[in-house]
């Protein structure tokens, strides 16, 4: 807000002083005849600035507001340098020469050293040549009134470049931001893209492994019983020759059919333990922890 404040500060107060000069060059300059038009046009710039100072300051230093007053008042100092004055075309075409400067250069202090320097040339020319001219305060006043143009319109075109620089800044400044923006979103895409993938391959293995452990299942399933029912078949027998249930045996026999049997359950329970690790670590079976008393 103060940035703002200041920069109309900067754009009423050098107009008073441009007003001022012009004012005092066209009252000291001009014919008797032109004083009273030349003086309402002065009052009328005058109120004209003491109400752009009313205005609120983004209305004030909009660019069309800007155009207008620069419009404005090149109108009615052009006007005021013509008007039955006694000045030459050579102040107009400086007066708009200053004006060239300031709108296509860009060193302010060159531009109004420049200006100041060719007014003074041009007095002198003036003088020299004997053209009702003469070394006197009236005269000289045109030096600061070209010094209060050059500093008046310099100004504002520099304050032009440099909105134009900051619009240029804010637009290339949008540009990148555009582009890192795409190009997040398009890493973001691709991020979602493989994620995605995994998902499915995920979801795939997922199937395969539910399908193993089915054909797991099923498999145990039946190789329990292959496995133990043969084993259950031979112990049986053997139990039945070691009962001397098919006829009489020896001691020798008995004690061979015992071993026999020992061997016998000591497999089987080794294929029921097997069976049974295998049933866990398919999940088939789970395994529960209870505290003891």
């Amino acid at each position: 807000m103060a940035l703002i404040e200041e920069e109309k500060r900067l754009f009423i107060l050098p107009r008073y002083v441009l007003i001022a000069a012009g004012a005092y060059l066209f009252l000291s300059e001009g014919s008797p005849a032109s004083l009273a038009i030349i003086a309402e046009i002065i009052a009328a710039a005058l109120v004209s600035n003491v109400l752009l100072s009313l205005l609120p300051e983004r209305l004030l230093l909009r660019p069309l507001t800007v155009g207008l007053t620069v419009c404005a008042d090149i109108a009615w100092i052009t006007a005021s340098l013509w008007y039955k004055g006694n000045f030459g075309s050579d102040i107009v075409f400086l007066y708009f020469f200053v004006l060239f400067l300031a709108g296509t250069g860009h060193n302010l202090v060159l531009i109004i050293g420049a200006s100041v320097l060719l007014s003074g040339v041009d007095l002198a020319f003036s003088v020299e040549s004997g053209k009702g001219l003469a070394w006197i305060s009236s005269s000289m006043i045109r030096l600061p009134f070209i010094f209060a143009v050059a500093l008046f319109y310099v100004h504002l075109a520099e304050k032009v470049r440099k909105e134009q620089q900051y619009a240029l800044m804010k637009e290339r400044l949008a540009e990148e931001l555009a582009g890192v923006v795409d190009t997040q979103e398009a890493g973001l895409r691709q991020q979602a893209e493989e994620l995605r993938k995994n998902y499915e391959r995920l979801k795939e293995q997922t199937a395969e492994l539910e399908k193993s452990n089915k054909a797991k299942d099923e498999f145990l399933s039946v190789i329990s019983h292959e496995l133990r029912t043969p084993a259950n078949v031979i112990i049986g027998y053997i139990e039945v020759v070691r009962n001397k249930m098919l006829g009489e045996i020896n001691g020798e026999q008995a004690q061979a059919l015992t071993k026999a049997i020992d061997h016998s359950k000591a497999l089987l329970r080794l294929i029921t333990d097997i069976l049974r690790t295998t049933s866990i670590e398919a999940g088939a079976i789970r395994v529960e922890s209870h505290a003891g008393s």
